[in-house]
């Protein structure tokens, strides 16, 4: 008893409110905010690797409109068990999951992310409408939707939103998160209840006929919203003004914002008819993603043009030194320097 107790002494110093039944697992008493209804995040620990955790509860009973959609229980195990199943660099891990039917709740233990969702992070740091980092962002949230879609059966995700999009800060890494409305195409697949959020939603989603080319529109507005300061359809007073939009093919007051003409073909290709739209595969070879593979600014803090340029300015200034006369020294350390980085590339 005297152990026991002095290990619940111990997790109460730490600030531990809950551990799982192995005691791997530890949740501490700070909730991060979300947007979802059913859902509480905690920031936790995984005690045996030493990283920080998301530990989420999803609780029937939070919120009635959801009651009424999800009336069994089993419904709330398809977000974890799909995503535990998901093994992509660019989508949330889970690491493990389990269900208390007593008290109506699944938790889920997922990994942590040091900033916060896509559009609240462009805000913060002003770089909305940043091309380069828009390409880079793309490019991650198009290699998850291609491994989704590319799935026996395909793997819609449903509820695509920069909301639903996260980003570490430290290292520009991207992940597509919030499963809970995901859905195999498989026969007899209930694609009825679908997301409350109209300006992301594809206009065949409201005729309940469509596939994994809805999420593909999802990513347009998506790439809309972070050329834009301003949220999409916010000229509209309410959901079901932006709804009739939507299915009217209008697009939003946002999207005449995005000036930039390449920006523009491509959100285009992504907002077409459903036998128009481009496949995630299809524009991960577009040029305005494609390029990105030879833009290594992360890394180096070049782009593959500024490294081209340092190399010109490095081959005049070394002719200039004239023929039969050995370099200075400190032209001798910034061509290695140069090698070094077009080696690391």
């Amino acid at each position: 008893m005297s152990g026991s107790g002095s290990s619940s002494q111990a997790m109460l110093r730490r600030g531990v409110a809950e551990t799982d039944s192995e005691g791997r697992y530890e949740r501490y008493h700070m909730s991060i905010s979300h947007p979802h209804p059913m859902k509480l995040v905690y920031e936790g620990i995984d005690t045996v690797t030493g990283i920080q955790i998301y530990w989420c509860k999803i609780v029937l009973g939070l919120s009635t409109e959801e009651v009424k959609k999800k009336k069994k229980f089993k419904d709330y195990c398809v977000e974890p068990k799909l995503l535990q199943s998901l093994q992509h660099e660019n989508i949330v891990k889970c690491f493990h999951y389990w269900p208390d039917k007593i008290l109506k709740t699944v938790h889920m233990i997922t990994e942590a992310f040091s900033s916060e969702n896509l559009r609240d992070y462009s805000l913060k740091y002003d770089l909305v409408g940043n091309k380069q980092a828009i390409r880079r962002w793309c490019k991650q949230i198009l290699l998850a939707l291609d491994y989704l879609h590319s799935q026996t059966p395909p793997i819609m995700h449903r509820d695509v939103s920069l909301e639903n999009i996260f980003i570490n800060g430290n290292t520009g890494e991207v992940k597509l998160g919030e499963f809970g409305a995901a859905r195999r195409l498989e026969e007899g697949a209930d694609l009825q209840d679908y997301p409350d959020a109209p300006e992301y939603m594809a206009p065949e989603v409201f005729l309940l006929d469509y596939d994994q080319r809805a999420d593909m529109y999802s990513f347009g507005m998506c790439v809309v919203q972070m050329m834009s300061k301003e949220k999409i359809y916010s000229e509209c007073k309410n959901r079901d003004e932006i709804q009739s939009r939507v299915q009217r093919g209008l697009r939003p007051a946002a999207f005449e914002k995005v000036t930039d003409p390449e920006i523009r073909e491509f959100i285009d290709v992504c907002l077409a008819l459903p036998h128009d739209r481009s496949a995630a595969s299809d524009l991960l070879r577009d040029p305005l993603i494609h390029s990105e593979a030879n833009f290594e600014g992360i890394r180096t803090g070049l782009s593959s043009a500024g490294i081209a340029d340092a190399d010109e300015r490095l081959r005049g200034m070394m002719q200039g030194g004239g023929r039969g006369r050995s370099k200075p020294i400190w032209l001798q350390k910034l061509s290695k320097m140069s090698s070094i980085i077009r080696k690391n590339l």
